[in-house]
């Protein structure tokens, strides 16, 4: 890859991680195959693992629709998604040293956490709403979002980079304004699952 390629891929690729990581690892592995992007360690890649990514990306377009199972499949995924980006950087520079490594894997978990708790803030912000409709339109673009930017970084890297540049300084502002939604979801999954273990604490007396 080229220098401006680089520079994309390591501040591209991290972002849209965080929104999404199966489809983007699916993408990325489909464009690398077909030889529209250079990044050759993908090539050598298990194919069990392409498909177990597809099984985990239908699985998150299912429960991501449930506000609650929604808030709880992200939590779990904090320190997932950008493991899943360090394992990407990991296969497109196989050969590089281990300072270039160290920085590289810093910066994409960075980026990768931040487009995540961005992604949280605003589908918080949907699902403490009551037109949980909303979810399905906010998932389809997200994969959207993820789309347009893998195949912009096959065409034109520089487009690419400059919306991801745009979407992280809003980033910023949504998880500052938007973020506090976070934890009024956990906290109103904790009282629910707190509700649901007294019932069924009220149920067992009733019946013993």
């Amino acid at each position: 890859m080229n220098a401006l390629l680089n520079l994309s891929f390591i501040i591209v690729v991290p972002f849209i991680t965080g929104i999404n990581s199966y489809i983007t690892f699916i993408l990325l592995f489909v464009v690398v195959i077909k030889g529209w992007l250079s990044v050759g360690g993908f090539i050598a890649f298990s194919p069990i693992i392409f498909l177990f990514m597809i099984v985990l990306f239908l699985v998150e377009f299912i429960v991501d629709k449930n506000p609650w199972v929604d808030v709880i499949w992200e939590i779990f995924h904090i320190p997932i998604r950008p493991a899943i980006s360090v394992l990407i950087f990991y296969l497109a520079y196989p050969h590089k040293i281990f300072a270039f490594k160290f920085i590289v894997y810093f910066i994409a978990m960075i980026i990768t956490l931040t487009s995540l708790f961005t992604k949280l803030s605003i589908r918080s912000s949907i699902n403490l709403s009551p037109h949980c409709f909303k979810n399905w339109i906010f998932s389809i673009l997200e994969i959207l979002f993820v789309m347009i930017n893998v195949s912009l970084l096959c065409i034109s890297p520089v487009i690419s980079l400059l919306i991801t540049a745009i979407s992280i300084v809003l980033s910023i502002f949504i998880i500052k304004y938007r973020g506090k939604n976070i934890f009024i979801m956990i906290n109103n999954l904790r009282r629910l699952f707190a509700a649901e273990t007294i019932i069924k604490i009220q149920h067992r007396d009733t019946d013993t």
